[in-house]
This record gives structure tokens, C-alpha cells and sequence, in this order.
């Protein structure tokens, strides 16, 4: 069977992720700054150009995700109180899809009805219920694990959605087999397809840095690449145990490969960062220093776009 997924070209970074990755990724573990023409230089090498990435920023700082700040009459940006928030939240989403869920903590449902004449905000409900890792199981009516609760319930309301939906603790009494139920509710060809996807783009990455000119500036590329690739995975994954989820070894591989650029790539990604930030020229680079952005990190993985 031909994998449409993994045959799909590889779409071009954009400078709004890119610059939630910076942050996420680098930016609120080293000063929490940046100026607007270091932003332009970081974001080069992804091919991201000045009007793009300042566009960006200005529906970044409308948004409420990015604060304006000036530094000794240098115009720069930090990453706001509801950014850092979006980004621990991230964090733990992101940290507990590495374990399987619990059936026997049961599961979630969502149940909405939208009104026809607000399409918009129900194909909005769709969306972010299916980024969440809800399945649908009829019209109206999504499942996830229980440990979904908290993050729909959260990004419902902060999407002004939660006048559409109901949300329940749910068990699964009949009567179905719970793989039957799983897999009518979940598309696993399509989802270990996005994983195999990751792993064509970036199973080269580390080689790639390892034979270029400029390794540190290489290694920022692979990491932002890599993170706006596996991006979506975690929120699209239910996070079901082995045996009910097909994908279950794609999705192994896709992660160990994600977590192989984080370790082998970081330092060099870091010393790009440092060495181009103007407010660290005169200390030097800092490789080890523990606060140096772990890259590929799970707080710069929440989306806040979409």
C-alpha cells in the first residue's frame, strides 16, 4: 500500500512556530530576550526573512504571547506570562504521552452541538478536539483517555468554546470490544504514517550537521526542524497502551529518533543561539551551562497557533 503520508513534500517552516520554538526551545532558559534584528538573524538559516518573521512577532505581541521591550535602546521581545504558561503546560502534555493512559482510569467524552450558522467555530471545536487526541464516535460526540480532561477542558474555555460543549468522565460498558472501539474512533494507518513521516525527514538530521561547515548553525536548523515536525504528533496521539494502537512502533521510533536530536544536537544548537545574541557577545559561548535550552525541549512543542 502506497504511504501517501510519508510521500508528502516536506512544507516550508513558518516564522510564527518558528519563533514559539525559539522561545520554547531556547529563549526562556537563557535571558528571555531577544532583539527584533537578532530574531531576523537567528531565523536566516530556515529561510525566514525580515517582513515575514516581524509580521510574526507583531501577531505574536497581539495575541498577548509576546511583550515589546527595550534594552539600552535596543527594541526587543521576551516570551509573556501566557506564553510561559502555554509552554509548561506543553511540558507536562507533552511528558505524559511518553507513558501509555490508563484504560482503567476511563475515558473523556466531549459532546457539542454548534449552530449552522457558526460553522466557523465548530470546525474550530473539530480541530481542537482531534489536537487534543479526542476520536470521534458519533456526531457530536469525541472520546480520549481521562487524562485528556484537563488540557481540553483548559484550551476550551481559552478558545471561548465552552458555551458549545459538555464535557464527562466516562467508562466503556458495551458493546464493542475495546480494540474495536479504538480503532473505529482512531485512524492509526494515517497516525503511524505522520510518524513514519518524522522519521524520513529527520533520520538524515544528525549525520547532516555532523559533515557541515558551520555544525552549530546546522544543528539549530535540525532542531527547529525537528521540532515543528513532531509539533502536532504528541496532540493527535490518544496515547493508548500497545496492544490497542497499530502505530504503536512507529510512534516508538518516531520518539527515540526525536529524543537522539535533542542529546546528540544540543550544545551545538545552544552555541548558535548564544554566539548570535547580541546581549551574550561579551561573556562568550557556555555549552554546558544547564539552563542553556535542553533541544529539542517538550515546552516549545504546545501549539499556540491553529
Amino acid at each position: 500500500m502506497t504511504d501517501q503520508m510519508t510521500d508528502q513534500t516536506r512544507p516550508p517552516i513558518q516564522a510564527r512556530p518558528a519563533i514559539v520554538s525559539l522561545f520554547g526551545g531556547w529563549l526562556v532558559f537563557m535571558d528571555n530576550w531577544i532583539a527584533i534584528a537578532d530574531l531576523v538573524s537567528v531565523l536566516e538559516p530556515l529561510g525566514l526573512k525580515g517582513p515575514a518573521i516581524r509580521a510574526a512577532v507583531g501577531r505574536l505581541k497581539k495575541s498577548g504571547l509576546l511583550s515589546a521591550n527595550t534594552r539600552e535602546g535596543v527594541a526587543g521581545y521576551s516570551a509573556s506570562d501566557k506564553l510561559r504558561t502555554i509552554l509548561d503546560e506543553g511540558e507536562a502534555r507533552i511528558f505524559t504521552s511518553e507513558v501509555p493512559a490508563s484504560l482503567e482510569d476511563g475515558w473523556v467524552l466531549a459532546v457539542f452541538s454548534v449552530p449552522e450558522t457558526q460553522r466557523d467555530q465548530r470546525r474550530q471545536l473539530r480541530n481542537r478536539l482531534i489536537s487534543l487526541g479526542f476520536g470521534p464516535i458519533a456526531s457530536g460526540v469525541f472520546l480520549a483517555p481521562s487524562r485528556v480532561g484537563e488540557d481540553a477542558r483548559q484550551l476550551i474555555e481559552r478558545d471561548n468554546l465552552s458555551g458549545f460543549v459538555h464535557l464527562f468522565r466516562a467508562d466503556y460498558l458495551g458493546f464493542d470490544s475495546i480494540v474495536g472501539l479504538a480503532r473505529s474512533a482512531w485512524d492509526f494507518d494515517e497516525l503511524g504514517s505522520a510518524y513514519r513521516r518524522f522519521v524520513l525527514w529527520n533520520g538524515p538530521a544528525i549525520e547532516q550537521v555532523n559533515q557541515a561547515t558551520d555544525r552549530d548553525k546546522a544543528a539549530f536548523v535540525a532542531c527547529i526542524r525537528a521540532l515543528e515536525d513532531w509539533r502536532p504528533l504528541p496532540y493527535r496521539d490518544p496515547g493508548l497502551p500497545d496492544e490497542l494502537q497499530t502505530s504503536s512502533h512507529e510512534r516508538a521510533a518516531a520518539r527515540d529518533l526525536f529524543a537522539q536530536i535533542g542529546a546528540e544536537l544540543k550544545e551545538h544548537s545552544n552555541l548558535y543561539v548564544r554566539t548570535t545574541l547580541r546581549q551574550f557577545l561579551n561573556e562568550g559561548p557556555s555549552p554546558t551551562e544547564p539552563k542553556a535550552g535542553a533541544v529539542p525541549t517538550a515546552s516549545s512543542l504546545k501549539s499556540t497557533h491553529g
